[in-house]
Order: C-alpha cells, then structure tokens, then sequence
C-alpha cells in the first residue's frame, strides 16, 4: 500500500477501537491523533492532499455528527478549530 494511502488502515482499527473502548477513544485515535497529522503532511503532498477528502469521508462514515460534536468539545481551542474546519462542523 502506498504511504499515502494509510488512512485506509487506519479508519480499520478505529473501528475495532470504537467497538472494543467506546466512541472518546476511536475518537482520540483517529481524528485527535491521525487526521491531525494527515492534514499537517497534505501541507507538504499532492498525493497526501488528493487522499484528504477520503479519508474525511470515512471519518463520518465511522463516527456520527453527534459523536464528533462531543468529542471535539473536549480539545483545546487550536485543535478544536483545526478538526472543525476540516470536518465541516
């Protein structure tokens, strides 16, 4: 699989996350910590950056509006914005 392309595995996991400890931690794992850092390194790659847009998609396939509105009031300020705007919430 190309590097760009680990978003793919990565929404797998959150799923078995979310299932095994709850929303929060699925939460934590895939926005928080990986679409965060997705969306530094679509800064710096076309190819990155052409695989945003679907890897955002599958975030909501996996958590819900409500789910994300939650989850996203328990960050800080700068990242809350950031995961807002990339979200579209």
């Amino acid at each position: 699989m190309e590097r760009y392309k680990i978003w793919i595995e990565k929404c797998v996991v959150a799923r078995r996350v979310k299932d095994a400890f709850g929303t929060e931690s699925a939460f934590d794992y895939l926005v928080a910590e990986n679409l965060l850092a997705f969306a530094r390194a679509a800064e710096r790659s076309d190819a990155v950056a052409g695989e945003l847009p679907c890897f955002i998609a599958e975030i909501h396939r996996i958590l819900t509006p409500t789910e994300l509105s939650v989850c996203t009031k328990r960050l800080g300020l700068a990242d809350r914005r950031r995961i807002r705007n990339l979200l579209f919430l």
